[in-house]
């Protein structure tokens, strides 16, 4: 019998009986075309998948462990080629094909009669491809996009150095402005007269008010009243219209930036052009001669005011930063949801499988970690090519690579803990969603806020607000338009290696606790250690 035949036999012998499962190696080699034609004649590779590798995972758990025939039976009825893959005292999970489970409408309706019929605690019905896994987390791909296109980063000019000149060329025209002060004293009033008598500033009208009370009351009916609040006879606050002098931006971290360079549009020199500076030192002279009884009024006027310079800076809304740093931090969360599904799956069967095989227990958590950290590097690739072209331009392609990576292995970990501590892949998916989300609202609050850094220690144990607190230190460095790379993480950037540290102890300390908990935790309650191979009931 020639090579031909010996193939075609043998391909003739491995479909006889309808087997559900064939390992095939290489089965077209030594065939001519028609030959081979007719072997793939079944299908092709898309049509195999479509008709064998998609179907449903159905979890059932039961309140009373009494009814576990009862309700496999009823399974079986509602779904004729449903396979029991795992069977425990209160868990049955059935692998079923797609189309005894379409249309979905009608099985949920079914499950719904037996939840109540068989009063089942809950149940779960999926449908796991390794496409859906993917194409829910490719969706965070466009909706990072969305969301950074909707934030206002305008990037202003860097301010010059440059000089303002004297306090009095030429002197501020205070013609016709009254400064208000209070409260009255012999002191106050002597110091406030000197002021009116010899500062660079013309024209003052003063007036005296009984309380800061009473000031305030004349502010709100003129405010272009200029407000002097002795605290002591050496100490005071200024107080002047909002449009008189600069408001502090915390958006911009309280430097200024320019338009065109001008007093117009520029915010710190108010402070000298709208008679701030005029008005301190005069009232610093007269206190001066007041106290020493020495006058410096000369030297006074010879003070000269310059602009220092100032870096360019995005002009940027904190809250556009929180939609960003809330959409990234579940960029995971798929991966997170869908791994939780397969190792509460296949934990009990492989577990025995490499015990067989003299595996420890740690290798099937680092397969598994492997597996994933595949993937996490595959969408940390892409989310960091999206990020470095629009938020993060000025930041190098590694470092940002680097940061995604280790949170998305983090976040890896982070499930085998849940899934050792809970038990239950919907439990611990659900728990996996709820702290990524819960940790990524929390770690806003750097935004907006200095916390202490035991406090950032101690959260940082959740990766998510690990993770945010490092993205919002590279939208700092971006906003002085600094960026983050690995040549400036000793010096400007050096608070991301400590984002860095703490990712890579979360991962470990996760894997730890899942091997731990694995070991100590009692296996669910009634559970009769028995375990289903995948066959036909």
């Amino acid at each position: 019998m020639g090579s031909l035949q010996q193939e075609e036999l043998s391909f003739a012998l491995s479909i006889l009986g309808d087997p559900m499962v064939m390992l095939w190696d290489e089965p077209s080699v030594s065939m001519d075309l028609k030959g081979q034609r007719r072997m793939w004649y079944i299908g092709s590779l898309e049509d195999l998948k479509r008709k064998f590798g998609m179907s449903y995972h159905l979890e059932v758990k039961m309140m009373d462990a009494g009814q576990s025939d009862a309700l496999h039976a009823e399974i079986l009825h509602l779904f004729p080629r449903a396979a029991r893959q795992e069977r425990t005292a209160s868990l049955l999970i059935y692998k079923i094909p797609m189309e005894d489970v379409l249309p979905l409408s009608q099985s949920f309706s079914k499950l719904e009669a037996a939840k109540q019929n068989f009063r089942l605690e809950e149940y779960s019905l999926s449908l796991h491809t390794l496409q859906q896994e993917w194409m829910l987390s490719l969706l965070f791909l466009p909706l990072m996009f969305i969301v950074y296109a909707f934030m206002m980063n305008v990037r202003s000019p860097e301010v010059p150095y440059s000089s303002l000149g004297q306090l009095d060329d030429p002197p501020y025209n205070a013609t016709g402005v009254t400064v208000a002060f209070t409260p009255v004293t012999t002191t106050t009033r002597q110091i406030m007269n000197k002021v009116a008598l010899n500062s660079v500033m013309t024209g003052i009208k003063l007036e005296a008010m009984d309380n800061e009370k009473t000031l305030e009351k004349a502010w709100i009916s003129n405010n272009e009243i200029i407000g002097v609040v002795f605290k002591d006879n050496s100490s005071y606050h200024l107080r002047f219209a909002a449009g008189k002098v600069p408001t502090p931006n915390e958006n911009l971290g309280y430097i200024d930036d320019c338009y065109n360079f001008s007093s117009q549009y520029c915010d710190s020199p108010k402070y000298w052009y709208n008679g701030f500076l005029s008005l301190q030192s005069s009232i610093d002279a007269a206190i001066i001669e007041v106290v020493t009884n020495h006058s410096v009024w000369e030297e006074m006027k010879s003070i000269a005011g310059v602009r220092m310079k100032s870096r360019s800076v995005i002009t940027s809304i904190t809250l556009e930063y929180s939609y960003f740093m809330i959409t990234v931090v579940m960029c995971f969360s798929p991966f997170m949801y869908f791994l939780s599904m397969n190792i509460v799956r296949e934990k009990k069967k492989l577990k025995v499988l490499m015990k067989t095989m003299g595996l420890q227990d740690i290798a099937f958590w680092l397969s598994w970690s492997l597996l994933y950290a595949v993937y996490v590097m595959v969408l940390s690739l892409l989310l960091t090519a999206l990020v470095v072209q629009d938020a993060f331009y000025l930041s190098s392609f590694p470092a940002v690579l680097l940061l995604f990576f280790l949170y998305g292995l983090a976040c890896i970990h982070l499930v085998f803990m849940l899934c050792s501590l809970l038990r239950t892949s919907k439990l611990a998916g659900s728990m996996g969603f709820l702290l990524t989300f819960l940790f990524g609202c929390l770690s806003l609050a750097v935004l907006i806020e200095n916390l202490p850094e035991p406090l950032k220690w101690f959260l940082g144990l959740f990766c998510p607000f690990a993770f945010n607190v490092g993205i919002a230190k590279v939208f700092h460095l971006e906003k002085y338009g600094i960026g983050f790379s690995f040549s400036n993480l000793m010096e400007e950037s050096y608070f991301l290696f400590s984002t860095y540290i703490m990712l890579v102890f979360d991962s470990v300390l996760y894997v730890l606790l899942a091997v731990y908990f694995d070991k100590v935790l009692p296996a669910p309650q009634g559970n009769d250690g028995l375990l289903y191979s995948v066959s036909q009931p």
